[in-house]
């Protein structure tokens, strides 16, 4: 339940722009993790946990949810099913996984941009994964964005030709 909540409130965070409306906790279920939907699993992180009554007292609940990714499964060649490798394992073709990665809107633009961040390379260090991204996600365009700008403007650089001429032979 907890997932689906923040999961549900991220999506209509950041589509703004072309509000889905209120997403109840079974349309997010079935749009984003049900296994017809293709989710084929999920990962959260959490806060540590922290005692309502200060550090001497031991915490009873686990930390709050701070980021989430889902990932769907690859379908395999002629085969209308979700869920063609393994729970945790990569895809058989060796191509990069779908992941939805987000994060609980609730928290300041330093903490999602930390929490997408550690999440992320949680699970791309394993996996090659592939993000779907646009403006309205700032915390992951924020941490993404670094990573892939360096190599657009070295394809952009003009290839440089070496002046020295082989030898005649």
């Amino acid at each position: 339940m907890e997932l689906s909540d923040v999961v549900g409130r991220y999506y209509t965070a950041v589509h703004g722009w072309d509000s889905p409306g209120d997403l109840s906790i079974a349309t997010v279920q079935r749009l984003f993790l049900d296994e017809l939907s293709g989710a084929h699993g999920a990962i959260v992180l959490r806060a540590p946990k922290a005692s309502a009554f200060g550090q001497g007292v031991a915490a009873s609940r686990k930390g709050r949810l701070e980021a989430f990714a889902i990932s769907y499964a690859e379908l395999a060649a002629g085969d209308n099913a979700a869920g063609a490798h393994a729970e945790g394992a990569a895809p058989a073709s060796g191509q990069p996984t779908d992941v939805f990665l987000g994060h609980d809107p609730k928290l300041t633009a330093d903490q999602a941009q930390a929490a997408v961040r550690d999440l992320l390379a949680l699970i791309a260090f394993q996996h090659p994964v592939m993000l779907e991204l646009d403006d309205s996600m700032e915390a992951l365009r924020a941490v993404v964005e670094p990573c892939w700008r360096p190599a657009r403007r070295a394809s952009r650089a003009p290839k440089r030709s070496s002046s020295r001429t082989p030898p005649r032979t």
